[in-house]
């Protein structure tokens, strides 16, 4: 396993580079709940030890690599389509019952849109 670890970003963060099959035995490697906690153990301990912050678990807030590509070519997702209609939608209404009645409405005729 080798880590490399980002000087070069805003925010520093390491990154694990693991072989998929074991050197050592050739048994593959088990990418599992267990794994992940032990490689963020190993990252949090070498931040300790550096004086580094320790990032708190929370809930992801990552991107899937479809969308995350996608945004990056300026191309739309259905998230960012989506949230365009809710956009526009609020813009024009004053309560939840206006709001839930446009986007009904626009769902209905937009359905073969998407």
């Amino acid at each position: 396993m080798l880590v490399a670890t980002h000087l070069d970003k805003e925010c520093i963060h390491n990154h694990f580079v693991v072989n998929s099959v074991s050197f050592v035995d050739g048994k593959k490697y088990n990418d599992c709940k267990q794994s992940y906690r032990a490689l963020r153990d190993a990252s949090d301990k070498l931040c300790a030890e550096y004086a580094l912050s320790i990032t708190a678990p929370g809930p992801s807030s990552a991107k899937h690599y479809s969308e995350w590509k996608a945004e990056k070519e300026g191309k739309p997702t259905y998230r960012s389509l989506i949230k365009e209609d809710v956009d526009q939608i609020i813009s024009s209404v004053f309560t939840f019952r206006q709001f839930t009645e446009e986007l009904r409405s626009m769902l209905l005729t937009n359905v073969f849109e998407y």
